[in-house]
């Protein structure tokens, strides 16, 4: 079933998620600046809220897709109203190849995975990340090499056949 966890919309910008931080400025020029951005952390840390400021930061004129494999939690249409977003919700039984395609039939610049909570999520996000433009994902890594070490494995696990290339 669908789960909608949120009703209310609080977080508009990176500016309404920290009011006031020093930091702002530079999460702004990084949301518009087209590179590849992974949020992680633990349970109820405000991922998916600052993935939302992320994407409502983003350039304006550029189109949003959003992938998840979960609910809606980053309800996109909801959240940046007026902006060009198209959502995909990835079933159980969806193959990489029916994601990619998804990809290939819209127009995106900014593509973000909602959560990357599975090998075969990080291997798609290894792939993608050679024809779009911007990712921006979320995770519960607590580390980088925690989070490289799932990519790797995620490659390996569909097939990739160099561990060390990996």
């Amino acid at each position: 079933g669908l789960i909608r966890k949120f009703s209310s919309v609080s977080v508009r910008s990176i500016e309404d998620w920290a009011p006031g931080c020093e930091i702002n400025g530079f999460l702004k020029l990084l949301s518009r600046s087209g590179a590849n951005i992974g949020i992680t952390g633990g349970m109820e840390v405000g991922k998916p809220t600052l993935a939302r400021a992320f994407l409502a930061d983003s350039d304006p004129t550029k189109n949003i897709r959003i992938i998840e494999n979960g609910s809606f939690e980053l309800n996109g249409r909801l959240y940046l109203p007026g902006r060009n977003v198209s959502s995909y919700k990835i079933s159980e039984n969806a193959s990489e190849a029916e994601v990619l395609e998804f990809v290939r039939k819209t127009t995106g610049h900014v593509f973000s995975i909602g959560e990357l909570n599975s090998l075969g999520m990080a291997n798609t996000l290894c792939n993608l990340s050679k024809f779009v433009p911007q990712i921006l994902w979320t995770s519960h890594h607590n580390s980088t090499d925690e989070m490289v070490a799932d990519f790797k494995n995620g490659k390996i696990a569909n097939g990739f056949s160099s561990e060390r290339l990996a």
